[in-house]
C-alpha cells in the first residue's frame, strides 16, 4: 500500500505544469559535437571541463534562473564574456580539497537572451569524472518546485528510512533484551539516510555548513559497517563467528580513525581513502551473508 501511495503521489506531481525546461545543444570546449545533458565527460589536461550552449532568444526580462547539480567541483558560469556566477569553497569551508557538492541556482542577466552560456567545472580529484546533470531554465519558484517534484519519491524514502531508524533505536532501547539488534538496524538506517542526504542530488541536506555536510558524508560512509557488524554479532552464536565480528569491528573503528587523522594532519585527503571504508563494508556484508546462510543450514540439519 505504501509503495502504491508513493508512486501515485509522484504521478500526481508529474501532472503539475511547472514552466521549466532543460537547456539543450551543448558542446565541450572547442569540440563541435553536440550532446544533451545529463552526460559523463572527461577532464581536460588542465583539470577543467568546460561546456557551452546558446541561450534561447526569448527570455523573461527580470526573473529567469538556471539551476544544476555539481559534484565535488568548483564552478564558473559565463554569459557571453561576463562571469555571472562563481562557486569555490574548497579553501575556506569544505572538509576535503574539493568544493562541496551542491545545487547551483543563479539569476541570468536581463540581456542574456541569445548569448553564449558557458559552464566551467574544476576538481582536484583526477580519479573522478565530471558528470553534468541537466541544466534547467525557468522561474526560481518553479525551479524549486521542479526539484521537489523530480526527487519526491527519493526524499520520501529517505525521510522514511531516517524515522524508521529512529523508531527502531527507541524500541531497541526500551525493549528489555540483551540483544539490541533493533538498535543496530536503526543506526544503520540513520547513517545510510545521512549519506544519501549529503552525497546525492536527489535528497540534499540543507541548513548546515558545507564543512559539516562534507564531514557527515564521509563519516557516515566510513561508519556504515559498524552497526552492520554489531547486528551480525548480536545474531550469531558464541563461537568463532563472534570473535571474527569483534576483530572486524576493531578494524572498522581503527581504519576510520586512521583515515580521518591522516586527513586532518594533511597526509592523505579523505577522498582517496574512501576505498578503505567501502572495502570494510564489503567484508562486513560478506561476513553477514555467510554467517546467516551457515546458521540457516545448521538449524535445518538439526531439524
Amino acid at each position: 500500500f505504501a509503495i502504491i501511495f508513493i508512486l501515485y503521489a509522484s504521478r500526481l506531481f508529474d501532472k503539475i505544469d511547472y514552466k521549466v525546461s532543460p537547456i539543450q545543444n551543448w558542446t565541450k570546449g572547442s569540440d563541435s559535437e553536440i550532446f544533451e545533458l545529463p552526460k559523463t565527460l572527461k577532464w581536460d589536461n588542465n583539470g577543467r571541463c568546460e561546456i557551452s550552449t546558446t541561450l534561447p532568444s526569448i527570455l523573461k526580462a527580470d526573473d529567469e534562473y538556471i539551476c544544476f547539480w555539481t559534484y565535488l567541483s568548483s564552478v564558473d558560469v559565463l554569459v557571453g564574456e561576463e562571469v555571472v556566477y562563481h562557486y569555490n569553497n574548497s579553501a575556506t569551508e569544505s572538509f576535503g580539497k574539493a568544493s562541496t557538492s551542491q545545487w547551483n541556482f543563479l539569476k541570468l542577466p536581463s540581456d542574456a537572451a541569445g548569448k553564449r552560456l558557458t559552464i566551467s567545472l574544476e576538481s582536484p580529484y583526477s580519479d573522478t569524472q565530471p558528470h553534468i546533470a541537466e541544466v534547467m531554465l525557468g522561474d526560481l519558484h518553479d525551479l524549486h518546485h521542479w526539484q521537489n517534484q523530480r526527487y519526491y519519491v527519493a526524499r520520501f524514502l529517505d525521510d522514511s528510512m531516517f524515522w524508521v531508524g529512529a523508531f527502531l533505536i527507541l524500541f531497541g532501547i526500551i525493549k528489555k533484551s540483551s540483544k539490541k539488534y533493533h538498535v543496530w538496524i536503526g543506526l544503520f538506517l540513520i547513517l545510510f539516510s545521512c549519506y544519501l542526504r549529503t552525497a546525492t542530488k536527489s535528497v540534499p541536506l540543507e541548513g548546515i555548513t558545507p564543512f559539516a555536510k562534507d564531514f557527515l558524508c564521509y563519516f557516515s560512509m566510513f561508519t556504515l559497517s559498524v552497526p552492520f557488524t554489531l547486528y551480525t554479532y548480536s545474531r550469531v552464536e558464541r563461537n568463532f563467528k563472534r570473535v571474527w565480528c569483534e576483530i572486524l569491528l576493531y578494524l572498522e573503528i581503527a581504519a576510520t580513525a586512521i583515515c580521518f587523522l591522516l586527513h586532518f594532519f594533511g597526509v592523505v585527503d579523505i577522498h582517496y581513502t574512501l576505498s578503505v571504508g567501502i572495502g570494510i563494508l564489503f567484508f562486513a556484508l560478506i561476513s553477514a551473508i555467510y554467517f546467516t546462510i551457515d546458521s540457516y543450514f545448521k538449524k535445518r540439519a538439526k531439524g
